[in-house]
């Protein structure tokens, strides 16, 4: 009886273990050639991203200045939901 206990749970830990090292090995995403799925060379694919980031960073500096200026936790959460609708997050949150 002992024996099956133990041969069980080495077969167990054996088992997770195979788990815990497939879901620590990092997956290279996989980009076609040209940088985009669309056809877009490189640097045109770059120009668009770091307009994406440049955009992103404005409303968050917006953000952070009217969080720094809010007076009342009503007054934060109004500077959360034009963050909000201006990143292009319309849902309301409760």
């Amino acid at each position: 009886m002992k024996i099956r206990l133990v041969s069980t749970l080495v077969a167990a830990a054996a088992f997770c273990a195979g788990f815990a090292a497939q879901a620590q090995t990092p997956v290279a995403p996989v980009y076609p050639a040209t940088g985009a799925a669309n056809g877009m060379n490189i640097a045109n694919h770059r120009q668009a991203e770091l307009a994406k980031i440049q955009t992103r960073m404005q409303i968050l500096q917006q953000l952070q200045s009217c969080v720094g200026a809010a007076q009342s936790s009503q007054a934060i959460h109004q500077c959360n939901e034009s963050a909000r609708a201006a990143n292009g997050h319309h849902e309301k949150r409760c």
